[in-house]
């Protein structure tokens, strides 16, 4: 089976590391009500559900690369 990726993939990737920015901002800044809180939970959950697609389809394109007999390397 051929893995493919799609632009919509590249775009919930995007998506996901500006909001994750954008947050990182908002914390080290201590500027975070009640609501906003609760806006950026709604938000990084979106992120986390789109993504979790692209992980599996970046599981199968690392095991369409790996040879059968292959042993999973451990990162030193």
């Amino acid at each position: 089976m051929t893995v493919k990726v799609a632009s919509h993939h590249i775009d919930a990737v995007y998506d996901a590391t500006q909001i994750m920015s954008l947050f990182a901002g908002l914390l080290a800044d201590g500027d975070v009500d009640d609501k906003k809180a609760g806006e950026m939970s709604w938000l990084l959950g979106s992120a986390k559900k789109a993504l979790d697609p692209i992980i599996d389809l970046l599981e199968e394109l690392q095991a369409e690369q790996k040879p059968s007999h292959a042993r999973e390397e451990v990162p030193a």
